[in-house]
């Protein structure tokens, strides 16, 4: 008997959330579910393979900031590869010809444009913390509708090797799907703190606001279009 109370003592223990953090704060995203939705797009882009008479095709999401302004992945365009066409579709089923303001492949970040004055994300000032609700918009692969998790800020900068060397992350643990790359991640005031970049199992991670500032920091917009 006392064995079975120690192995469910333990079983307990191992079956408790990640995130239950004690100051873990309220939130409810249901506010948010359709404002988001508005303000986030499809992505299709086509371009050049390296074999002649070949075209690759990708999709993913992205972030409307404003302005016709749109925030993606670098590697949702093609990273500067050639790419000849990209095309945005927004919540009302409006297709975009985008023009691509810049690419930068070391913050994984891309810059878009299209003709609309339909409302962005503002971009938040308050800084991501472990315990920090958050949700995820994307367009997942295959799937007619947006797609939408909830989660909790496991890491707000979490260090990973990739491709293209170390990087920061948001590590939370809301689990994407492909496709939400180039998503926004968002608090649930509705703001922008971060772009979705990566998932592995029961967990995403997205490129962090210092990152997304200074790309666009970088950018001279008023010129650029």
């Amino acid at each position: 008997m006392k064995k079975l109370i120690i192995i469910i003592i333990v079983t307990l223990l191992f079956a408790s959330p990640m995130h239950a953090y004690p100051y873990n704060e309220s939130h409810n995203f249901k506010d948010q579910l359709q404002i988001s939705r508005s303000k986030t797009v499809k992505i299709y882009t086509a371009y050049n393979s390296r074999f002649e008479g070949y075209r690759l095709f990708t999709s993913g999401t992205g972030a409307m900031i404003g302005n016709g302004l749109i925030l993606t992945n670098a590697h949702v365009i093609g990273e500067n590869t050639g790419t000849l066409e990209v095309t945005v579709t927004t919540y009302d089923g409006v297709s975009h010809d985008a023009k691509l303001i810049n690419s930068n492949k070391e913050l994984d970040l891309a810059l878009l444009h299209i003709e609309s004055d339909a409302e962005g994300f503002l971009l938040s000032n308050i800084e991501p913390y472990a315990g920090m609700p958050i949700m995820a918009v994307g367009n997942p692969v295959g799937l007619p509708d947006w797609s939408f998790s909830e989660g909790f800020i496991i890491n707000a900068y979490q260090i990973c090797n990739s491709s293209i060397g170390m990087v920061h992350n948001i590590m939370s643990d809301n689990e994407v799907l492909g496709g939400n790359s180039g998503g926004p991640l968002i608090n649930d005031t509705g703001k922008l703190i971060g772009i979705v970049r990566a998932k592995s199992p029961g967990m995403s991670y997205s490129i962090p606001m210092n990152d997304i500032q200074e790309f666009l920091n970088s950018n001279d917009i008023a010129t650029a279009f």
